[in-house]
């Protein structure tokens, strides 16, 4: 019996026998001199020992069954799977890496652990956001103010922007006095550690809460704070873990008098990664001459909504404007100012304000990122071209599992590339990926597709197309490695 119950450990389903036996596979596919070989290994550790244990975590993480048959699926099991495949995926891209050279591969007898490993950082990537991590202070401000209950950021009328309790804005409370923020940036940390005592927090600045310190520095300070401050106070203060979020409040705070009562609720779990503000940032500072080109109701769609960004970011990160922003928009500053902080809009609001549709709301948008992806291309031509006649020797389906799921490192389809570079049209494309065209022109708008539409569109299982993809991925990395090393 391969899988035996009763362990805590991550891996603790995994009986003896089962991990003596990956570990063997582990060192023949590390070991293995041709790419057949290794690939038959590969194959096995993953549908033998990696998948078992990852629908197991997942499964168990997410409270939800994958790949059930006898079971009603719904909104829970459909992430499920998708953070099932999400992880099958890392594991089989870090396969790669360690079979090159470019990454260190695990001792054999840890392969099952690392396994649970990227099972557990696959279902916490696809938790909602949480509290800042340390290394980032400005985006890490930027996201205590705007994302956390009771804060706000906003813009003054010397057009600077500030940061602060949300009543403080509300009631247009007057900025901090000059000589007070003097203060605190001359010593921080005893100014800090006054406002943490007030509220009864622990004084020690390691074990604080981000939320706290941020609490702190504006019971300390009195008034609305400009924003380069708050990060440059917060970058000499912070270095902790994660914390919860919180819901905090300016009410009862006077320096002067006794400590009012510190009104606090648990609101959400803490999983933020960091990693993605930084990747918003940059995205955006990249993205940005190219979205000003773009048509207009394109630009509304997109700007309005941000997939996995806020355009909040541009002129808090000096990328943009306001007053530019609301122009490309073909609104007046006045305007975007009534909506700023509702950003994002849902996409019927964005539909009221272009008199169309919540689905052509969508389609202009998806337009728009093609466009961009198109525009910002890491990548020439010829290496395009390569690409895809790499992955069409592929027997079918795996060549249509590799082009309709990949992605270049914004997310955006490399499929979506291939008639503007003029190097194959949509119907040679279906030809050669051995799927109708009206399947591709129905799916074209929403490429990259996840595993589960690819799954739809060639009648497969979500976790076979995993599976076509790893090898259809390892089949072509290969092939362009070796017209590199022929130059």
């Amino acid at each position: 019996m391969l899988f035996a119950r009763g362990s805590s450990s991550a891996t603790g389903s995994i009986g003896e026998t089962a991990k003596a036996a990956a570990s063997s596979l582990l060192r023949q596919f590390l070991t293995a001199t041709g790419e057949a070989e290794a690939d038959s290994y590969r194959k096995s550790l993953i549908a033998e020992y990696a998948e078992p244990l990852i629908r197991e975590i997942v499964s168990a993480k997410m409270r939800a069954a994958i790949g059930r048959s006898d079971r009603r699926e719904g909104v829970r099991e459909e992430a499920a799977e998708n953070v099932y495949c999400d992880a099958i995926v890392a594991l089989g891209r870090q396969m790669d890496r360690w079979r090159r050279g470019m990454a260190e591969a695990p001792t054999a007898d840890k392969f099952c652990d690392y396994v649970a490993v990227v099972a557990y950082n696959a279902c916490k990537q696809r938790a909602a956001p949480g509290a800042p991590r340390r290394g980032d202070a400005q985006a890490n401000v930027y996201y205590l103010l705007t994302r956390q209950p009771g804060l706000a950021l906003w813009k003054s009328g010397e057009a600077e922007w500030l940061g602060g309790f949300a009543q403080w804005r509300d009631e247009k409370r007057a900025r901090a006095g000059q000589r007070r923020l003097q203060e605190i940036q001359t010593d921080p940390e005893a100014c800090v550690l006054a406002g943490l005592r007030r509220r009864g927090k622990d004084s020690n600045l390691k074990r604080a809460a981000p939320v706290d310190l941020m609490v702190a520095i504006l019971d300390e300070a009195g008034g609305p704070v400009e924003f380069d401050i708050l990060v440059a106070v917060f970058t000499v203060l912070w270095d902790t873990d994660d914390q919860p979020v919180r819901e905090v409040s300016g009410e009862g705070i006077d320096r002067d008098k006794e400590p009012g009562e510190n009104i606090v609720e648990d609101t959400r779990d803490s999983a933020a990664d960091i990693h993605a503000q930084q990747e918003q940032r940059d995205f955006l500072r990249k993205s940005w001459a190219h979205i000003r080109q773009i048509p207009p109701e394109q630009r509304a769609a997109l700007l309005l909504n941000l997939q996995d960004a806020d355009a909040r970011l541009l002129p808090v990160m000096r990328i943009a404007r306001f007053e530019e922003i609301a122009s490309i928009l073909n609104m007046t500053p006045d305007e975007l100012a009534k909506i700023w902080n509702g950003l994002p809009l849902d996409d019927s609001e964005i539909a009221e304000r272009l008199q169309v549709t919540v689905q052509q709301v969508k389609n202009l948008r998806q337009a728009a990122y093609r466009t961009l992806a198109w525009r910002m291309r890491s990548f020439d031509r010829g290496a395009l071209r390569r690409l895809w006649e790499s992955a069409v020797r592929l027997e079918p389906p795996r060549s249509a599992a590799l082009m309709l799921y990949l992605r270049d490192a914004q997310g955006l389809s490399i499929l979506a590339l291939l008639p503007k570079e003029s190097i194959v049209n949509r119907g040679e494309i279906a030809a050669r990926l051995a799927i109708s065209l009206a399947d591709l022109n129905q799916a074209w708008p929403y490429l990259p597709l996840s595993f589960r539409r690819i799954g739809e569109i060639l009648g497969k299982a979500p976790p076979q197309i995993v599976r076509f993809y790893l090898e259809a991925r390892g089949y072509v990395l290969e092939q362009l490695s070796r017209m590199q090393e022929d130059g």
